[in-house]
């Protein structure tokens, strides 16, 4: 945001100053013609401000911040609640996804579905706990430059869907029929 504002300060100078020294040395630039000469000086500040503005945010440092982070919970088979089957995987149109039920702060559960990419890292734990954490990549708040930068919302990203489930929930060996 610093870039912008500097930028426009330079270009209203820069402006003043051609005024000053008066380019034109048959007639004398004076009044909207000197306004319009120092306004146009400033617009094009404006636009170099922004181009610089979003070339330093490239620069910025980032680092990887949990998101979210909640609790897994089982779903119901036909013998009760059970541990071993907290994922479903299905298509949603041509894609894969991972199907799942989370319980929120307040004790109600919740469907989430997650496409099934190399974002999805799933590890099984030896306790019964299991839990889903996204990782997402921002620009650092502590970083000199992102006061000079230019951002938008695109620039948090997810880097990773992270489950934690009980053993045996992963089905090492399958066979297709």
């Amino acid at each position: 945001m610093y870039t912008i504002i500097l930028a426009i300060f330079v270009g209203l100078l820069f402006g003043a100053k051609m005024v000053g020294k008066n380019l034109r040395p048959k007639k004398q630039i004076e009044g909207i013609e000197a306004c319009g000469l120092v306004f146009t000086c400033g617009i094009g500040g404006v636009l170099v401000g922004l181009f610089l503005a979003m070339a330093v945010g490239n620069f910025v440092p980032r680092h990887i911040v949990e998101s979210k982070s909640v609790e897994l919970v089982s779903l119901t088979s036909a013998e009760g609640i059970s541990g071993s089957f907290l994922f479903g995987s299905g298509y949603i149109g041509a894609g894969g996804s991972y199907h799942f039920l989370y319980r929120n702060a307040d004790g109600t559960v919740t469907p989430g579905t997650v496409t099934a990419d190399s974002l999805v890292r799933i590890t099984e734990v030896q306790d019964d706990h299991a839990g889903w954490r996204t990782l997402t990549s921002e620009p650092d708040p502590a970083s000199r430059w992102k006061s000079w930068a230019l951002f938008s919302k695109t620039d948090t990203y997810v880097t990773a869907q992270e489950f934690h489930v009980p053993v045996g929930t992963v089905a090492h060996g399958f066979s297709v029929h």
